[in-house]
């Protein structure tokens, strides 16, 4: 009897010491707050293990967020924020305003660890790392980037005898391939696969406004323009060529349709010829063994553009564990880091050498190889998507405007000018 509850006690005294120490670790470690699919969040974990095969002493919580930045206002309010955050450049200047994220020049000026390489800004494409300063401070290192690229079927093209997208190629030329690559299905009344999918997103479709010469935002008067003149006209004729697309060329679904199908399995499955996204796009692609696929420049009219979509690592100001974040953020933004971003295909890598090393053009894990190059070419005709103190609450307005547009079929300027007059109701 003696034995039986002596046992007991070591069992019981086991189970305690062992809940501490899961206490100790949980209260130790620190978090790494995210978005994406599930293929990036196999590609953070990874960057994870490598980090504690240097760091084995850290442990990194990682928190996946879908509605990302209504959880980090909820969290930064209640005094609870994660050490290490992903920040989206629109959004950055919401937060550094508010004194949310710490200051990362210090530590880029004069590493406290001073046992590796510290970073040096130069390394990093400019266009990159200029959306993280405030007050000439760093208060994010740009993790990585993308511009925006049409992806599209060579299967398809193929098939229906469409030569591949050249450099050259203009709105009519897009236009005339989409038409063309649309075919019905045996059943006349159902498509068998389209020419093109439309996302109502303002970062997919921003840069075919700039390209027919139009804008939504002044970035040196710090408000938005999208319903005046001399860019109102110039953004109705944008908006209704990819109206055209889907409601009288049918060479694209609807709103409706997408909204039944999915606008980012249409792609994967066949069921369109092009898209147009980000690098992203390629490691969601990477396991597609039913069709080649490749990527080239955006289709141009009066002038190219692309979207640049850049997100960096930020440390928040009132994180209790700032030596460990820079640790990790040190990590999961230097070399190591990059060539993790590169061979996974989660993005550009945001230093120069990195983007154009063997680990960018030719990552392991694709099948075959893309043209890498069209992402690096976008660069030049690229910008970034408004950001402002309150870009969340003007793309939630952009975003219910659209709809209207592209679900409901209201007229394109009308609906713009009303979308300008919310718009300076809300800036004021």
């Amino acid at each position: 009897m003696k034995k039986i509850i002596l046992t007991v006690l070591i069992i019981v005294l086991f189970i305690i010491l062992l809940f501490k120490v899961c206490v100790k670790s949980d209260k130790n470690a620190i978090t790494l707050m995210m978005w994406g699919r599930t293929e990036e969040i196999v590609a953070v974990d990874n960057f994870i293990k490598e980090f504690n095969k240097l760091y084995p002493e850290i442990r990194v919580k990682r928190m996946h967020v879908s509605s990302y930045y209504d959880k980090l206002q909820t969290m930064i309010a209640a005094g609870t924020p994660p050490d290490v955050m992903y920040m989206g450049s629109e959004y950055f200047p919401s937060y550094v305003s508010r004194d949310a994220l710490l200051d990362l020049t210090p530590y880029l000026e004069n590493d406290p660890e001073g046992k590796s390489p510290k970073f040096n800004p130069a390394d990093f494409y400019p266009e990159v790392m200029a959306p993280f300063q405030y007050n000439g401070k760093y208060y994010g290192i740009a993790k990585d980037f993308s511009t925006m690229v049409l992806y599209y079927n060579k299967d398809l093209f193929d098939k229906e005898g469409v030569k591949y997208p050249p450099d050259s190629w203009t709105w009519q030329d897009f236009r005339k391939a989409a038409m063309a690559l649309t075919r019905p299905g045996a059943d006349k009344r159902i498509i068998d696969h389209y020419g093109f999918v439309f996302e109502n997103w303002v970062g997919y479709w921003v840069s075919w406004v700039r390209q027919n010469g139009g804008e939504i935002y002044d970035d040196a008067a710090g408000r938005y323009i999208i319903g005046k003149e001399p860019y109102l006209s110039r953004n109705t004729e944008a908006l209704q060529f990819i109206y055209d697309l889907m409601y009288n060329d049918h060479a694209a679904p609807t709103m409706q349709e997408t909204q039944d199908m999915g606008t980012s399995q249409l792609f994967e499955t066949g069921k369109v010829a092009m898209c147009t996204y980000g690098r992203w796009r390629t490691l969601e692609l990477k396991n597609v063994r039913t069709f080649k696929w490749d990527v080239a420049l955006l289709p141009y009219n009066k002038t190219r553009s692309s979207t640049l979509f850049t997100v960096c690592y930020s440390i928040a100001k009132r994180s209790k564990k700032i030596p460990e974040a820079w640790k990790l953020l040190k990590f999961l933004a230097g070399e190591a880091g990059q060539i993790n971003t590169a061979e996974s295909c989660l993005a550009i890598p945001s230093m120069k050498r990195i983007a154009t090393s063997k680990h960018f053009f030719e990552p392991k894990i694709l099948p075959f190889k893309v043209n890498a190059n069209a992402f690096l070419d976008q660069i030049a005709y690229a910008r970034p998507m408004p950001a402002n103190a309150k870009a969340q609450e003007f793309n939630d307005l952009i975003g219910r405007h659209m709809d209207e547009i592209f679900q409901n079929k209201k007229p394109i300027r009308e609906e713009l000018i009303l979308l300008q007059k919310e718009m300076d109701d809300l800036m004021k």
